[in-house]
């Protein structure tokens, strides 16, 4: 992702590829993830945000989670 400078989200990755593997279990979709993830990486909501915001953008998603978990308790 560096070379493309967008951040690596591995959360988005993984609901990317679920959603390939439930389309089509039998097909190898890393190639199609990998398009889409990009496309989705030139989108509004991470098209300001940069291979160099990844950390950055971990410990945001991570706080958010840990609060969310906190709030379901």
């Amino acid at each position: 992702m560096e070379e493309y400078d967008v951040p690596w989200l591995p959360w988005e990755w993984n609901s990317l590829r679920e959603k390939a593997y439930i389309k089509n279990p039998q097909k190898k979709n890393d190639t199609t993830v990998f398009g889409k993830y990009l496309s989705k990486m030139r989108l509004k909501n991470f098209r300001d945000f940069h291979w160099s915001d990844t950390e950055e953008l971990q410990k945001d998603h991570d706080l958010a989670e840990a609060q969310k978990n906190e709030d379901q308790d």
